[in-house]
């Protein structure tokens, strides 16, 4: 399997003409390889980074919240709100 093959699909317009959207080619697994091994620069690294820590922090504290809420302005035991918060995670 040293080849990939890719099929040409086309979009029809209002005169009836086809427009390629991807064009027929054979790619060899070596060429493939070196088209799709995109290297990120650190600066995107770090700001994905950046933002996976800070959605983590987000949903801690809200997650905290949620249990504070549920417990002292609800009045649900401990274990019934940490199994609601449990079963919503699932």
């Amino acid at each position: 399997m040293d080849e990939v093959k890719v099929t040409t699909l086309s979009l029809s317009d209002a005169t009836g003409e086809h427009t390629p959207l991807i064009r027929s080619s054979e790619v060899s697994k070596n060429n493939y390889r070196y088209r799709y091994n995109h290297h990120l620069p650190l600066s995107l690294k770090a700001a994905y980074a950046l933002g996976h820590v800070f959605n983590d922090i987000s949903a801690a504290m809200w997650f905290s919240y949620m249990l504070l809420f549920l417990q002292m302005v609800l009045g649900m035991s401990p274990a019934l709100s940490g199994s609601m918060l449990l079963i919503g995670e699932l």
